[in-house]
């Protein structure tokens, strides 16, 4: 059901009617959480605890070429984890931050909330490998607190996509708590091929009509997330997103929602050129109130 943006490969079928060595042990969920009783897909009455925000930002920027963590890069006057960090800040419903970075940039992660005056870091710990490693670790850090029923919903974001809007937070928000699962998505409007065999007419394209490329943040019920990546966790398998973890073990409905263009990822150094250009007169920048 997830789809993956155009940089990371992945595209699967999607209808948008609705359907670390340091820190936190990424494996160590500190207890059980249960699934939310609430029937699948039905909205809820009883008052909604808080959002927490987990901003992946561990990325070695290899394709990027920068020789550095490309979070700490800069973009109109501001590192660009710092966007994604004043973005949910700034929401209405998120009141805690977990930062997912790289052990040796945890004080630099620490330095940009405090330049920017954002209170609401609960935690920074060392990612994985992996995306997933990375989910998981965030996850960990705050499972006690989605144990107790303190957090609601979880967004996964990736800090390498600093123009998030606060109407695409509010949506993705309000509809994950009422469904379960929201993830932006936009069409797929280049061809897409499939390779099928090794002759050189193996590559093949195929309809994209029911195709869509996903973006983040993606936003899911706390406790079902928590468990989707238990049960990940215990057959070994880790999912390329957020969706597809939650698709293949979770019990939730997730709802595709139109995504922003404006929300591109930081991969490439035209990307870097591009959103430097954009920074520029961007009306939700982060040292703008």
């Amino acid at each position: 059901m997830s789809d993956r943006d155009a940089t990371s490969g992945r595209v699967s079928s999607l209808t948008t009617a609705g359907r670390a060595p340091e820190g936190p042990d990424p494996h160590a969920y500190p207890r059980a959480v249960d699934a939310d009783p609430t029937p699948r897909g039905a909205p809820t009455d009883r008052a909604a605890p808080p959002a927490t925000a987990i901003v992946l930002a561990g990325g070695s920027a290899a394709r990027l070429g920068a020789g550095e963590n490309k979070a700490f890069l800069d973009l109109g006057g501001v590192p660009i984890l710092g966007w994604s960090l004043v973005a949910f800040h700034r929401a209405p419903g998120f009141d805690r931050i977990v930062i997912v970075t790289r052990a040796v940039d945890h004080d630099r992660a620490a330095a940009v909330a405090a330049e920017l005056g954002v209170t609401s870091v609960v935690a920074i710990v060392t990612g994985g490998t992996t995306r997933h490693a990375s989910e998981r670790a965030g996850l960990a850090a705050v499972a006690d607190d989605v144990a107790a029923r303190r957090i609601g919903v979880i967004a996964i974001h990736d800090a390498a996509r600093p123009f998030i809007r606060q109407r695409l937070l509010e949506r993705i928000l309000t509809d994950a708590a009422s469904v379960g699962g929201a993830i932006p998505v936009l069409p797929v409007d280049q061809p897409f091929l499939v390779r099928r065999g090794d002759g050189p007419d193996a590559a093949v394209p195929v309809a994209t009509s029911d195709l869509r490329r996903a973006q983040t943040p993606q936003a899911f019920r706390a406790a079902e997330l928590v468990a989707a990546y238990r049960r990940a966790d215990e057959v070994g398998t880790e999912g390329v997103d957020t969706a597809e973890t939650v698709e293949r073990f979770g019990a939730l409905t997730i709802t595709a929602i139109p995504g922003d263009l404006a929300n591109a990822k930081i991969t490439y150094a035209a990307d870097l050129t591009a959103a430097r250009a954009r920074a520029t007169d961007w009306d939700e920048h982060p040292l703008r109130r």
